[in-house]
């Protein structure tokens, strides 16, 4: 942290404010592009009179920025930043552990905008925190208004900013600065006209009252009155002011998912929604998001569908505050525009889920948390080195934080031991190794020594004179094959050699006892050294196991694991009987065959006894009636490939849920009901490529479902292949899975005829959509009185025998039932 002071007091303007407190001006930027434009732009619209100057003139105020340490001596020499040290103390915090991992842009901002008043501790409650990005522009008088509407006491302002074409409007920017002041001053409605003629494509593409093109996720809604004004709503409203009810040490979501809700549980927003009072334009280049532009404009529904990976109950809730941005005066049309606009802002909002997933928890969060805690702390251990092993943790670090030291101490500790004793064990592994050469090599020398004595001792031995001229060797052949020595030879005189080869050998003996003595003695000391160090390693690690693992616990606890998706599934509710199998009515032919096909074979998955698919869906229709009946119950059904069973909750009373199998088991599902347990039953129709998956949608959906509710998993065998049962996983898996497993069996040897005949009827060339319809009605017509007697037969099959697959099978159905 740098700090510069400036000598400055509040004035008379103090008076004019019911409630005065002391006051913080937060604003940010890394990167060389967004720290050029703080210094070039936002800074100096900070400056226009009715912005900083006016808020330091009433109240206690400082500004912080939070830039990364390579900018500090940027900052500290800038023209700007040295203008407003003239109003007020200017301190710079560093943010560099914070942004160390470049994909995690969100919770950085978030953790970043956190750091700018978390060394206040519990004294934030008394303070008044403002909030500016790097490429938000402030319109004179902005922070005028802001102060005014925290003094009257409330705790959380909220107002927009709308997003510019970068390009187009900086030099327009650049050359309204005053060289002198440094400020950059501009009106509101200067400023608004400004905003308007060069609205960026993000803004164009929520225009609901155009219809050219649009934007794939609309969390904005604007109407266009004229050229001089826009009407709009955001999801969620920047805030630029705080006052929070309580401190809290960490963040633990997303800044625009909910966060204030954390500081600031009790009261409500303020919204300063007309630009006169509040106004900032934000810089944004004319390409960000052209990959998400698309021409015509979409439903309310799909509009809806694309938000549920991000929307949140508190940014869903922002959306009630109108928002108006105007050059001019208001135009007589403005108030029918708003009804407007709001009417198709409430025709999005139906459509999103009951329960949206709260801002605690929130998968996109938990997903990404892990990865920027693990990138951070890895900066942290390289930038602080041994301060962690030989430190205690300073204080107002976070509970995480302070685990994180502990824990980093203590790696770097063992590493530090554990390397010191692997080397001492390989410098003396070494040292023995380098003896073991040398003794090999003192050893050959010896024994070269022993046979060089050995050889001189050979050749001095002398020859006796009646053997001179005959050679040595022609002597001893000869003495050797007599049978007697000559008289003039010597006692002993016929051996010479002996002597110094017994010598010679006793040498040797006595030497190679003594070389194997020492290379025994280094083998010793070899393994000596590998015990030694192995055991004191051992030791080392058993120590280091039994410190960390707690901490390491702890850290995981609070780091919380990595989830293998950040998507929140899609639940699209619904409240039954459900109108869409109602039978058709009017007096047009095709009205009338409808709704006699619909008396005779009822409408899939609920068909009648007629149908040759009764039968197969019989067991899933029976226990879904015997498990929803009530009015009260809730009923999920996961939609997948085939859709043979997604209507099965249609009639029923109570509330219906649909959800896609895939988003299901990508994990998260309890987040789309606010993690409550609500769900009676949950349907699943499943294909051949499907039911190995059954368990993992069991596990997926068990978070929701009430105590004692149950799955059912259905698996449509109409062509009447071999089951694939076969995988012996899965079939572990569904015998572990939670409270009772039962599986129905559907299939005889009548109705499987009637299922060829069917399907081979279903499978015909197509000739049109009548011709394809009059070619299945009547295929039915032809085979229901072999369908009704095969499935009135097979209705007869006794209910324990029902767990038995029969030959052929059309369908099995799994019904788990939950735990109590």
């Amino acid at each position: 942290m740098v700090e510069k002071t400036a000598d400055h007091s509040a004035t008379e303007l103090s008076n004019e404010l019911p409630l005065v407190l002391p006051t913080r001006v937060i604003a940010y930027a890394w990167g060389d592009k967004y720290v050029s434009e703080l210094l070039s732009l936002t800074l100096p619209a900070l400056l226009a009179p009715g912005n900083l100057p006016y808020v330091a003139g009433a109240v206690p105020c400082e500004v912080v920025i939070l830039t990364q340490q390579r900018f500090f001596a940027r900052f500290l020499s800038d023209a700007t930043v040295v203008r407003m040290q003239e109003f007020c103390p200017v301190r710079l915090f560093a943010l560099d552990d914070l942004v160390s991992a470049p994909d995690k842009y969100g919770i950085a901002l978030t953790h970043v905008l956190h750091r700018g008043f978390a060394d206040l501790g519990p004294a934030v409650t008394d303070s008044w925190l403002m909030f500016l990005n790097a490429d938000f522009i402030l319109a004179d008088g902005s922070l005028r208004n802001l102060l005014k509407w925290l003094a009257t006491g409330e705790r959380l302002v909220a107002s927009p900013s709308y997003c510019v074409n970068s390009e187009a409007v900086v030099p327009e920017l650049l050359r309204r600065l005053d060289p002198h002041t440094r400020s950059l001053t501009l009106a509101p409605r200067e400023m608004a006209s400004l905003v308007l003629r060069h609205r960026h494509n993000t803004i164009r593409g929520k225009t609901v009252n155009q219809s050219l093109f649009s934007i794939r996720y609309m969390d904005q809604f604007y109407w266009e009155v004229d050229s001089d004004t826009l009407l709009g709503h955001q999801m969620p409203v920047a805030i630029v002011g705080m006052r929070p009810e309580r401190y809290l040490a960490e963040p633990n979501s997303y800044w625009d998912h909910g966060l204030m809700r954390e500081f600031v549980p009790q009261a409500s927003h303020c919204v300063i929604g007309d630009s006169d009072e509040f106004l900032m334009l934000e810089l944004r280049g004319e390409d960000v998001a052209q990959d998400q532009l698309r021409l015509g404009w979409p439903e309310p529904a799909e509009i809806a569908r694309n938000t549920t990976s991000f929307m949140t109950a508190y940014q869903r809730d922002m959306a009630q505050y109108p928002l108006t941005l105007h050059a001019r005066d208001l135009p007589a049309g403005a108030d029918s525009a708003r009804q407007q606009l709001r009417a198709f802002v409430d025709s999005v909002l139906v459509h999103l889920p009951a329960v949206l997933p709260s801002h605690l928890d929130h998968p996109q969060w938990n997903y990404h948390r892990p990865g920027f805690i693990q990138t951070r702390h890895d900066y942290l251990s390289k930038q602080l080195g041994r301060a962690t092993e030989t430190g205690e943790p300073p204080l107002g670090l976070s509970e995480l934080d302070r685990v994180w030291w502990m824990l980093d101490g203590l790696n770097k500790s063992h590493e530090r031991r554990r390397a010191q004793l692997v080397e001492l064990r390989d410098h003396q592994r070494q040292l023995l190794d380098v003896l073991q050469k040398r003794l090999e090599v003192w050893i050959e020398g010896e024994r070269e020594a022993l046979r060089e004595k050995l050889t001189n001792d050979v050749a001095s031995i002398p020859i006796h004179r009646g053997v001179q001229g005959r050679g040595i060797e022609l002597y001893h052949m000869l003495n050797a094959c007599a049978e007697s020595a000559p008289s003039d030879i010597s006692p002993g005189a016929e051996r010479p050699w002996v002597a110094p080869l017994d010598k010679a050998a006793d040498s040797w003996i006595a030497f190679d006892n003594e070389a194997e003595a020492r290379r025994e003695a280094l083998a010793n000391a070899l393994i000596w050294t590998e015990s030694h160090y192995g055991n004191r390693l051992a030791m080392l690690d058993l120590e280091f196991q039994s410190a960390s693992g707690p901490l390491q616990t702890e850290y995981d606890r609070l780091a919380k694991a990595r989830l293998a998706s950040a998507v929140v599934p899609h639940v699209s509710m619904r409240h039954g009987p459900h109108s869409t199998d109602a039978i058709p009515s009017g007096r047009s032919l095709d009205a009338l065959a409808k709704r006699i096909y619909r008396r005779l074979f009822g409408a899939v998955p609920r068909v009648t006894q007629l149908h040759p698919y009764w039968a197969p869906l019989r067991h899933l229709v029976r226990l879904v009636d015997e498990a929803a009946g009530l009015e009260t119950a809730k009923v999920l059904v996961v939609i997948g490939k085939g859709g043979i069973a997604d209507r099965i909750a249609d009639p029923l009373p109570g509330a219906h849920g649909l959800v896609s199998r895939a988003e299901v088991v990508q994990g998260n599902l309890a987040a789309a009901f606010n993690q409550t347990r609500e769900i009676d039953l949950c349907v699943c129709p499943l294909e051949t490529s499907e039911l190995s998956e059954f368990t993992e949608i069991v596990r997926a959906v068990r978070p929701c479902m009430r105590e004692g509710g149950k799955i059912l998993g259905l698996y449509p065998n109409f062509d009447l292949a071999p089951l694939p049962m076969h995988d012996g996983q899965f079939l572990r898996d569904l015998s572990d899975l939670p409270g009772t497993t039962r599986v129905y069996y559907a299939g005889s040897a009548q109705s499987a005829r009637v299922l060829r005949r069917y399907r081979k009827a279903l499978a015909a060339p197509n000739k049109g959509r009548l011709g394809s319809a009059a070619r299945i009605a009547l295929a039915l017509l032809t085979l229901s009185s072999n369908a009704l007697a095969a499935n009135r037969l097979e209705d007869l099959v006794p209910e324990d025998q029902l767990s038995r697959p029969p030959e052929p099978c059309s369908s099995l159905t799994i019904e788990v039932i939950l735990p109590h």
